[in-house]
């Protein structure tokens, strides 16, 4: 994973797990709007946004409905008051459970270890 800060325009050299923050911040984040949506492999090194005031759901699919590389890290940031849970259906795990809640005002990590398999980290409630 390589971070690159405050990088003018987009590296040519992006990685899939790499994050980019541009001199404005972060550059290559998608905003969640609504209370749910499913992570798709276009995700791969964005940050998803929360920022609503309502809960928001974000689901990590099973490998079945959508490929996501192993090595694969996508991070989530709650900026909202509503609560962020990060879940992924039967058959699959998040540190060997089925779900994780990401704390207000900061970010949690999602690595897919292996298939159905997700590593969290970073600041979970």
């Amino acid at each position: 994973i390589v971070i690159w800060l405050n990088a003018p325009t987009l590296p040519d050299n992006l990685g899939p797990n790499d994050i980019w923050m541009g001199p404005s911040g972060y550059q290559h984040s998608i905003a969640v709007t609504g209370t749910s949506r499913m992570v798709m492999a276009a995700d791969m090194g964005a940050i998803l946004d929360c920022a609503n005031g309502s809960a928001q759901a974000i689901s990590l699919p099973l490998v079945a409905s959508e490929d996501i590389p192993v090595g694969t890290v996508i991070a989530v940031e709650r900026n909202g008051a509503g609560a962020v849970t990060v879940a992924i259906p039967a058959g699959g795990t998040i540190n060997g459970v089925d779900n994780a809640s990401v704390t207000v005002n900061s970010i949690a990590c999602f690595r897919h270890r292996a298939a159905d398999q997700w590593v969290a980290y970073g600041d979970l409630a």
